[in-house]
Formats: C-alpha cells, structure tokens, sequence
C-alpha cells in the first residue's frame, strides 16, 4: 500500500483480503453487503487490466467521504469523484492503489442504466490502467484508453459503457 493511502487510512477499521497479488481493503460499510462478489470483481477486473504483468495493487473499497477528501487533497476538487488511483512513486512490483467511492459509483450507475457490479468493474480496470501509465489528458489519449477499457471489458462478458 502506498503512503498516501496508508495516511489516509492510518485511523480505520480495514478489512483486508489478498490474493494473487490485489490487495482488497475495505473501507466502507455498504460494501460489506455483497463483499464476496465485490472482491471476486475487483480481482477478476484488476488481473484483466494487467494482462500477463506479474504485478501488485491494493483496491480500497471506500465511500464518498475518502475519496471527497483525497480527491481534494491531491487533485484540488472539492467534491468525490467514483476512483481514484494513486500510482506508486518509487519504481517496484507494487503498482499503487486504486479507491473507489461506493455512493458515487451507485448514484452513476443507476443515472447510465448499468449494474452497480459492471459500472465498478469498469472503474477498477479504469484505475488500473492509471496505475500503468495510460492516461486520459488529450482526446488522442482518452481514445486509446477508452478502446483499451472497451476490449478488457468485452473479455469480462461486459458490454462497451461509453455506449450509454
């Protein structure tokens, strides 16, 4: 887990579930209903995104809240945003974190007609692809990403969500 979110996480109450390298770190209550599911997700969407990249990651399960708060802290918004990623600053096998903000990812998914499960998977492959290096800052950029995000999901069996 990078500094930041070690910081920002430093007085919580986290559960935490390792495998294959993905950390999965709870941080919210609302994802406690369906955690199982939620972390078979977040793996499933994480190992996607890496393709064959033998690498680390932590996924925090957050509210609105935290990522309110990191979001203000480092990228100077005052509000939350659905994720975040946090690369690691130090060149290692540990990538970084990726956070999600359940209520941000519940209120867009119902606004875009999609499930809770495949906007977030979405937004986990989303946060990874951050992680490593793609970025989204010109239109040029945004496509290749976006096209990336697109062919990930299709192997999940979720359909194109710029489609909306």
């Amino acid at each position: 887990m990078s500094g930041i979110v070690k910081r920002n996480l430093a007085a919580a109450r986290i559960w935490m579930m390792t495998a294959n390298n993905i950390h999965i770190r709870l941080h919210a209550a609302p994802w406690k209903n369906a955690l199982r599911p939620y972390c078979k997700t977040a793996r499933a969407a994480a190992l996607a995104a890496l393709g064959r990249k033998k690498s680390e990651l932590t996924i925090v399960l957050a509210d609105d809240a935290l990522v309110h708060s990191l979001n203000k802290q480092f990228r100077g918004k005052d509000k939350p945003t659905n994720v975040l990623s946090f690369p690691e600053a130090s060149p290692s096998a540990y990538l970084g974190d990726v956070i999600l903000a359940f209520e941000t990812i519940k209120r867009e998914a119902a606004e875009q007609h999609k499930t809770f499960q495949s906007h977030a998977t979405h937004l986990i492959i989303h946060g990874v692809l951050h992680l490593l290096g793609h970025d989204h800052d010109d239109e040029k950029d945004a496509h290749a990403m976006e096209q990336l995000e697109i062919k990930i999901l299709k192997k999940l069996g979720i359909s194109n969500p710029y489609l909306c």
